[in-house]
């Protein structure tokens, strides 16, 4: 009983540690305005991929090999469409890198 009382006492205060996670999560990122990326090819995948590719190439040339990571980008989208016989996609984002240290934070 006494173990349950201390349960629910503590529940509501470890529901609110929670709910704040996503916050703390995002304050360890620096980020930067919107890159884009596009693909062209006959198969949507490959077309995808190069979108991937020219975006990730689009944010280190415009922000650093730091903010290539498109995992971490924020506001981030994948399109594609049919365009002339190809598939057209494209990629955009919000380049981020970690504050927090390890591969996507800047070293020394």
């Amino acid at each position: 009983m006494r173990k349950l009382r201390l349960l629910i006492t503590c529940l509501p205060a470890a529901v609110a540690a929670l709910a704040g996670l996503p916050q703390a999560a995002q304050a360890g990122l620096t980020c930067k305005p919107m890159v884009w990326g596009y693909g062209l090819h006959a198969n949507q995948n490959i077309s995808k991929l190069q979108a991937l590719g020219a975006w990730r190439s689009n944010a280190q040339s415009q922000h650093g090999a730091t903010y290539m990571n498109y995992t971490i980008a924020k506001a981030k989208s994948q399109k594609c469409r049919p365009k002339g016989g190809k598939m057209n996609c494209v990629v955009k984002g919000r380049p981020c890198k970690s504050t927090w240290g390890g591969p996507d934070a800047e070293s020394g």
